[in-house]
């Protein structure tokens, strides 16, 4: 008979008699049940966290999954970005892809949102060459573990195709990715836009990007360190936005007013600002002094003479000749192409803007209208223990990250060399952020000051190859520890000394040292046919794979050389290049 009520009767006696059974008996009638809301029919739904923190989502519906709402919640609150979120019902935890309607949520109830620390297998800091070619290896062989990479900008560029953006904006968007794209074809990797405060053994402490939110830790087994360095600031305070004001100090020191350049649309209108006042000069017939003449400075001046042939352009420098280092051939065959357009090059000057004298020297009368500073390096390590850093290094300054042969960071000993490994030799630093070269552990008393006994690995130059053939290495390194295999030793990378040097947009210079000693090396390529290796290496065809994967680049130089080049036998050995790129006589 109750059977029979709870399925035909629909008098108001009959349901309450039912429904009273039902209460007795710990089930819900079928009456009862079809006064529930219908599932597509929308309610609102509050989530609050323990703090007390309120949110009311007005369209919910008995369909939507967690992961659903957990996507609904992202812009309302950073935390939703940043951790593993759970949602929570009285004692039950509910899974991603739970419904609400599965899991009993009605209008009026009340989820509770359990904010989780981050854990992964592998954190990677910073996102530029050798944050993503560490990421590539990462996503390979820790297939089935979460690999975390943090970066303080929403975006990653090609710094080298960076000058050419300046003159022609539209090329800006096809050296630059959202990070979020990028690392869709990685399907354990996730991206987190933050600026990491403070590094420790197992976690580190990140600062949620743009603000308002709170601190967060992400916990991990191994961790990278890939965050790259700046060009140094001269006296004045003037300098090239070679790369983005991304840091929380650049963002303080920074011009009020200008682009929050840590998001795509920011950098975007910094780029665009920078080539307005690039126009506004060449139309005013302005100067600029470009300080530095190494392969950046004279790529520079030559893509500023190329688009603004009005502008009056000056390159000095404190070594006696331009591309110091690189080959000599290369710096006449660059040299000869700036004279021939005008650019005034002077060698051996210090740059010393408030001498009268100096500018004499120049045969400028007065001070130029706009100055780029692009000689020496900076750190960006200040989140790093104070005792695994240098206290001198590239461009004179401290505060480079130590690391022995194996690229784990280590405690700096006297004269920066490496001491004992810190975090259980667990954390790698490779790239720009890394002092650039490893001493040698001991002295000898009778040679030390000899370039061959202060160095087990002599300084590298800081170019993108060099940066992702040691990121590689560093990854290979963490997945041999986690599997209790020997880890390699690093060594001088032949790929290091591979550069393409942009003069215009038709001429250049391609070289390569296969040494660490200055003048070694030779050229590879010159004008047009180097100006198109230039041009795959820096806006490639294949833009999208390239740039998300910075391994394709020894690749692609390798390719670009042109059928029976001659070469060495030494230099063709040390890039492994094809029997089609023969040794010379």
């Amino acid at each position: 008979p109750g059977c029979c009520c709870c399925c035909c009767c629909s008098c108001c006696c009959c349901c309450s008699c039912c429904c009273n059974g039902s209460r007795r008996s710990g089930k819900r009638c079928s009456k009862q049940r079809s006064k529930r809301v219908d599932p597509k029919s929308p309610f609102t739904l509050f989530v609050k966290d323990v703090a007390g923190t309120m949110w009311t989502l007005e369209e919910a519906t008995e369909d939507l999954t967690m992961d659903a709402i957990l996507a609904l919640l992202r812009p309302r609150d950073v935390r939703f970005r940043t951790h593993r979120v759970k949602f929570v019902m009285g004692s039950k935890v509910l899974e991603d892809m739970d419904t609400l309607g599965e899991s009993d949520v009605h209008p009026g109830t009340c989820l509770v949102a359990v904010f989780l620390d981050l854990k992964a297998a592998v954190l990677v800091i910073g996102g530029g060459s050798a944050g993503r070619a560490a990421v590539q290896v990462l996503s390979q062989r820790f297939a089935d573990q979460n690999i975390i990479l943090v970066d303080v900008q929403e975006y990653f560029e090609h710094s080298c195709g960076i000058l050419r953006a300046y003159a022609d904006p539209t090329v800006w968007d096809s050296i630059a990715r959202p990070f979020s794209e990028a690392m869709r074809c990685y399907g354990n990797v996730h991206f987190i836009q933050g600026e990491v405060l403070s590094l420790r053994h197992h976690s580190a402490r990140v600062a949620p990007v743009p603000e308002g939110g709170l601190n967060f830790t992400i916990r991990f087994e191994y961790c990278i360190v890939a965050t790259g360095c700046d060009f140094a600031l001269g006296k004045t305070g003037d300098g090239l936005p070679w790369k983005p004001r991304s840091l929380t100090c650049n963002q303080c020191n920074s011009v009020i007013g200008l682009p929050d350049e840590r998001t795509c649309d920011g950098r975007r209108a910094m780029v665009l600002v920078e080539g307005q006042r690039l126009r506004d000069l060449h139309a005013q017939g302005g100067s600029i002094l470009v300080v530095g003449a190494d392969f950046h400075g004279v790529q520079w001046v030559c893509e500023l003479k190329h688009h603004f042939s009005g502008l009056r352009i000056f390159l000095i420098d404190a070594l006696p000749r331009c591309l110091g280092t690189l080959p000599k051939a290369a710096a006449i065959y660059a040299e000869r192409y700036m004279r021939a357009r005008g650019i005034v090059t002077k060698y051996g000057i210090e740059y010393d803007p408030h001498n009268d004298k100096f500018w004499e020297s120049l045969g400028q009368p007065g001070k130029v209208d706009a100055t780029y500073i692009m000689a020496g390096f900076t750190s960006r390590n200040k989140f790093m223990p104070v005792g695994t850093v240098s206290a001198r290094g590239p461009g004179g300054s401290g505060g480079w990250i130590v690391t022995n042969m194996r690229l784990q960071v280590c405690v700096a000993a006297s004269g920066d060399r490496p001491g004992h490994v810190w975090a259980g030799g667990r954390i790698f630093a490779v790239g720009d952020c890394q002092y650039g070269a490893v001493k040698a552990s001991r002295k000898n008393n009778t040679t030390w000051d000899s370039p061959t006994t202060t160095f087990a690995i002599h300084p590298v130059p800081k170019t993108a190859l060099a940066a992702v053939s040691w990121a590689r290495l560093a990854s290979r390194n963490a997945a041999a520890m986690r599997s209790g295999r020997h880890l390699e030793q690093a060594s001088w990378p032949p790929e290091a000394g591979i550069v393409a040097v942009g003069l215009g947009q038709n001429d250049g210079v391609v070289c390569w040292k296969v040494t660490w000693v200055r003048d070694s090396g030779e050229p590879v390529l010159f004008g047009e046919a180097a100006a198109e290796m230039k041009r795959q290496l820096t806006w490639p065809d294949d833009a999208e794979g390239s740039l998300t994967q910075p391994g394709q680049w020894l690749a692609t130089f390798k390719e670009g050389i042109p059928a029976g080049r001659l070469f060495t036998e030494t230099v063709r050995s040390a890039l492994h290049l094809s029997s089609r790129a023969w040794k010379g006589g």
